[in-house]
C-alpha cells in the first residue's frame, strides 16, 4: 500500500531564495535514480530561474511593465516546481518505509502531517556570513541538546551537545540550503529529533 506523504509547496517568493531553491532541486534530481523521468526537464527549470533573475534586474529600473513581467517569471518558476513536486510525491509514496528519504533526496521538503508533535524550534541567520543561530524550547533544568545539520536532508552531521537550548552553527557555505534539527536529553531519556527546518545560509 502506498504511504501517505506530503510536500511543502509554499515555495520561496524572494527572487534570491526562489532561484537558489530551484537550482538546489535541479542539482538533487539530476541523475537521481529515483526520478528517471521528471515531467519538467531540469534545464528548463534552470532556465526559468535565470529568466527570473534577469527579470528582477530589469524591474529594478522601474520601467513601466517590468514589475508585472517579474511576477510572471516568478509564477512560471513556481509552476515548474509544483509539477516536479507532484512527481516527487507520486514516486515517494510508492517507496514504503523509504518514502521520506526518497523525498529528501529530491531537494524538496516534507510537510508536517496532522498529529505530529510540534517543536518550538527556530533557525535564524547568525551575526556573520556562514553562521546560523538555532534555538529550541527548554526541555527542563539540567537538560542537554544535540544539534545536527544536513545539506541534503538525508545525511546528517553532528554539531555538538550543549547545555543550553540554543547554539550557533558555523562554517556553513553561504548561499546553500541547509537543514537543521535538534533533540533533547533529559532525566536519562533521549527525545526524538525535531522536524527539520531548512534555510538558505547567508
Amino acid at each position: 500500500m502506498a504511504r501517505r506523504i506530503t510536500i511543502v509547496r509554499e515555495f520561496p517568493k524572494r527572487v534570491g531564495e526562489a532561484t537558489a531553491f530551484a537550482r538546489f532541486v535541479a542539482m538533487r534530481m539530476n541523475a537521481n535514480a529515483y526520478f528517471p523521468s521528471p515531467p519538467v526537464p531540469l534545464p528548463m527549470l534552470l532556465a526559468a530561474a535565470q529568466a527570473l533573475e534577469e527579470a528582477e534586474a530589469v524591474a529594478r529600473t522601474r520601467m513601466a511593465g517590468t514589475a508585472s513581467a517579474h511576477k510572471a517569471k516568478l509564477k512560471v518558476l513556481h509552476g515548474l516546481l509544483d509539477q516536479l513536486a507532484t512527481y516527487v510525491v507520486t514516486i515517494a509514496q510508492q517507496r514504503g518505509t523509504d518514502a521520506e528519504a526518497v523525498l529528501a533526496s529530491s531537494g524538496f521538503d516534507q510537510k508536517r502531517t496532522a498529529g505530529q508533535a510540534k517543536w518550538v524550534f527556530s533557525v535564524e541567520q547568525g551575526d556573520r556570513s556562514g553562521e546560523m543561530s538555532v534555538t529550541t524550547a527548554r526541555a527542563g533544568r539540567g537538560a542537554t541538546y544535540d544539534w545536527q545539520y544536513s545539506s541534503d536532508g538525508v545525511h546528517w552531521l553532528d554539531w555538538k551537545r550543549t547545555g543550553t537550548a540554543s547554539t550557533v552553527i558555523t562554517g556553513l557555505t553561504p548561499g546553500t540550503r541547509v537543514s537543521f534539527r535538534v533533540r533533547s536529553f533529559f532525566r536519562g531519556v533521549t527525545g526524538d529529533w525535531s522536524d527539520p527546518i531548512t534555510q538558505i545560509v547567508g
